[in-house]
């Protein structure tokens, strides 16, 4: 069997912006790599439809590399309203969030941003009995096939029965427990982001598939186990971590899978603290 689902992706995955497999570097710094860009990834900004452009209107689309999603910098920094520069002689890129910021060609300072993305600043979550957190020394393997794998387990079986009641408020009130709000200085993407991306794939789910295929993909979706989840991203740095997972269902084509990502940010007190689930 087979559901029809449309791919999207927010502007703002940060904990993918900035993650990657490495590989061998050459001695000046610079790696080749052999990437795709996926034209077919869609873009939410603050849950309405954008599509990230350079400063001569030209569509740009995301890059795909071992399974993280790279999106252009200068594009999403200026839609949030930060202005991203990069110095092609001493190649530091910085990112402003106190000015609007001019869209403009990377290629024109001499070099591109189109990779990474990372954020050294600090906050503290406001805090909640469930919100989800882990100390700075966490041993990340063990929390992905341990506590995040029951956590992912617990969210696919909520994505059934969103789509089989037509109603998201189970999610909703499981994110606005686990994950931060938005800080006003954007260090925390928050909840309402899982919210928002969240309703938009439970409508289009619906509307892409008939009553009888959303029944029986929604008890697939209910009768998942921890054993039948794949980790396929694990990372930790000093200022953020992600964890990924998918379900591939047997008896279902691909793009029927269920993709669940935990992306957490460190704040003042060392603490990881979940900034956002993204599902897809």
């Amino acid at each position: 069997m087979q559901i029809k689902k449309s791919v999207f992706i927010s502007s703002l995955l940060a904990c993918s912006l900035v993650f990657g497999s490495v590989g061998v570097v050459a001695s000046n710094g610079i790696e080749k790599i052999s990437a795709s860009l996926n034209h077919n990834i869609k873009f939410l900004l603050n849950g309405k439809s954008w599509k990230p452009a350079d400063v001569n209107g030209n569509e740009l689309s995301a890059l795909v590399y071992k399974g993280s999603t790279y999106v252009p910098l200068r594009a999403v920094g200026n839609a949030l309203g930060a202005n991203v520069d990069y110095d092609s002689k001493t190649l530091v890129i910085s990112i402003d969030g106190s000015d609007s910021g001019i869209p403009y060609l990377d290629s024109s300072s001499g070099g591109s941003t189109s990779g990474s993305s990372s954020s050294s600043g600090s906050a503290t979550a406001p805090v909640s009995k469930g919100l989800m957190s882990y100390p700075a020394n966490f041993d990340a393997e063990k929390i992905a096939d341990s506590d995040l794998r029951q956590e992912a387990v617990k969210l696919i079986k909520i994505y059934g029965e969103s789509l089989a009641s037509k109603s998201t408020s189970k999610f909703d009130a499981y994110i606005k427990e686990k994950a931060a709000p938005k800080t006003k200085d954007g260090l925390f993407t928050g909840h309402q982001f899982s919210i928002n991306s969240y309703s938009e794939l439970i409508k289009d789910t619906l509307n892409d598939n008939d009553a009888k295929t959303i029944t029986a993909y929604s008890n697939t979706m209910k009768s998942v186990t921890a054993a039948d989840l794949d980790i396929f991203e694990n990372y930790k740095d000093e200022y953020t971590a992600s964890f990924s997972f998918s379900f591939y269902p047997e008896d279902w084509n691909d793009d029927s899978g269920a993709y669940i990502s935990f992306c957490f940010v460190v704040q003042d007190d060392g603490k990881y603290v979940l900034d956002y689930i993204f599902m897809g």
